[in-house]
């Protein structure tokens, strides 16, 4: 009963698109706030975001396309128990009327930019909102399929072009390489660099870290290679940290803090319909 109130909850029961042809299916997710006991104020551009998403039609070149999205919790437990396989994994079936043409997952990340990360790492290291820490590889899910290896890294297959060409504004939108790796032949040294995955490393961070937003990339984009969907664009944003929280603590939101979500939401939501707009 607690799943299927989580599940509702945070539209994964909910998720629904028009079937048959002529039209796109997009599936993306934001996120819970975080760490709420180091500032009870602290907000999720990612999930503000997801909520805009949720139900929105795009006109494309191509046809129309509708946008579908959902929120995830900041728990390694649920991720898990597959939260995120079972929001994506539906959906990329080969034979489902409502198979979908993008996938993205989003979250917050540095200030005053919007990161297309380059690269998931299969590696997870922190400590949620239960208080919770790991540190060790990304485990499977059993009742999904996934890719055999199982993969260190996995590149973005966003449409990472007409993102960044697309002018959206504010904030600037570049892809981010950075990986960090245990290197061949010991695995001993960890290496930091932009040029992508060294052949026969193991992962210890992706572009967008080792946390929970990484792993959503990680996971999401490791069972849609599980079942083949190859042809499906997925990946992963990281979207400009929340900033300009009032100074005084018993002020929960001003003018300065809500101009500065709208437009990082704004953006985010652009950023959507470019790619969008990108699918074949």
């Amino acid at each position: 009963m607690l799943k299927r109130l989580e599940y509702t909850s945070r539209g994964i029961s909910s998720i629904d698109f028009p079937k048959g042809k002529g039209v796109k299916r997009v599936l993306v997710s934001g996120f819970d706030p975080y760490r709420l006991e180091g500032d009870f104020r602290r907000s999720n551009p990612s999930g503000a975001s997801a909520l805009q998403l949720d139900g929105l039609k795009v006109n494309t070149d191509k046809g129309p396309a509708f946008i579908q999205a959902v929120n995830f919790p900041v728990r390694w437990r649920d991720f898990e128990q597959g939260i995120v396989e079972d929001t994506f994994g539906p959906y990329l079936k080969k034979r489902t009327t409502q198979r979908i043409n993008l996938m993205m997952t989003i979250s917050q990340g540095g200030a005053r930019q919007m990161a297309i990360e380059g690269y998931a790492g299969r590696w997870h290291t922190g400590v949620d909102n239960e208080m919770e820490s790991r540190s060790s590889v990304i485990p499977t899910v059993s009742h999904w399929l996934m890719p055999d290896p199982l993969p260190e890294f996995i590149e973005t297959a966003l449409p990472v072009e007409a993102m960044v060409e697309d002018q959206t504004g504010p904030w600037p939108v570049f892809r981010n390489d950075q990986v960090c790796e245990w290197l061949p032949p010991t695995f001993d040294e960890v290496g930091c660099h932009e040029n992508g995955p060294t052949p026969g490393s193991r992962a210890q961070s992706g572009g967008g870290g080792n946390y929970l937003s990484n792993e959503s990339q990680y996971r999401s984009n490791r069972v849609r290679l599980g079942l083949g969907a190859f042809d499906v664009p997925g990946g992963h944003l990281h979207i400009a940290a929340l900033e300009f929280y009032p100074e005084d603590r018993t002020v929960y939101i001003d003018p300065a803090f809500q101009h500065h979500r709208t437009v990082t939401v704004d953006q985010t939501v652009e950023l959507v319909k470019a790619a969008t707009r990108a699918v074949k």
